[in-house]
């Protein structure tokens, strides 16, 4: 409700523009209508004085800019309510304004262009530590995971925001996260996989990896697609998968 308030705010430069000038023009008008119904019956008699308050009135109603004040944030409003019924929250007439000045689109990957319900798809053991092993050593370094919500007993647990995490059970350590982690602390022999992985070790040796997969939403590629269809305009993704 705040973000929408303040949105509504932030009005696009042609409204502003408009309501300006308005503002402005506006009491010239009216001076101008004032003069006009006074002054000339002051020099010719001949004429009546209504007549010339009539055409005072004429010109109010000609020059008055209300088509104009009430046009153009209708437009944005109209644009909004539009936007809207397509599922886009649009804060304020400025961001539907910019909209047509789009040159590139950044989207998150998980939840926008996924449907966000990992499963595993791949499991990469090492001579030491087989597919059960590794999904083990994973489930227990997770336990504190805010992505879990049934915790065991450990004596130690890290998170890195990001990155993964770090559990001590017993007087073992596991370290369970991305590539990135395992690099900054030291693991060596980690392979570069692609994709969404979770990678394993275990008092400091590389134990194994855990290929995560997503499922592209349906409507992505049609939406991805007709974006760029507009003349030149660029995509790109934030995603922490390589």
């Amino acid at each position: 409700m705040r973000v929408q308030e303040e949105g509504a705010g932030r009005k696009a430069s042609l409204e502003d523009s408009v309501i300006h000038g308005a503002s402005r023009f506006i009491p010239v008008i009216v001076v101008l209508a004032i003069l006009l119904s006074v002054i000339p019956p002051l020099f010719n008699s001949s004429t009546p004085m209504q007549n010339w308050v009539y055409r005072a009135l004429t010109i109010l109603v000609v020059c008055c800019p209300t088509a104009l004040v009430i046009s153009v944030p209708l437009s944005f409003m109209g644009g909004s309510g539009r936007l809207s019924q397509k599922g886009i929250h649009v804060k304020g007439s400025e961001a539907v304004e910019k909209m047509a000045e789009l040159r590139m689109v950044v989207f998150d990957k998980t939840g926008t262009l996924t449907e966000g319900n990992l499963r595993v798809k791949e499991i990469h053991g090492t001579q030491d530590f087989n597919q059960e092993s590794i999904l083990a050593l994973a489930a227990a370094a997770e336990q504190l995971s805010r992505h879990q919500s049934a915790p065991q007993k450990i004596s130690e647990f890290e998170e890195f925001p990001g990155r993964g995490v770090r559990a001590r059970i017993g007087n073992r350590n596991l370290l369970v996260g991305n590539r990135r982690l395992m690099v900054s602390r030291g693991v060596k022999g980690v392979p570069d996989i692609r994709g969404t992985v979770v990678y394993v070790a275990y008092e400091g040796d590389y134990a194994g990896a855990i290929v995560l997969e997503d499922t592209v939403r349906p409507e992505a590629a049609e939406a991805v697609s007709g974006l760029q269809s507009q003349g030149g305009l660029r995509t790109v993704i934030l995603t922490g998968d390589t």
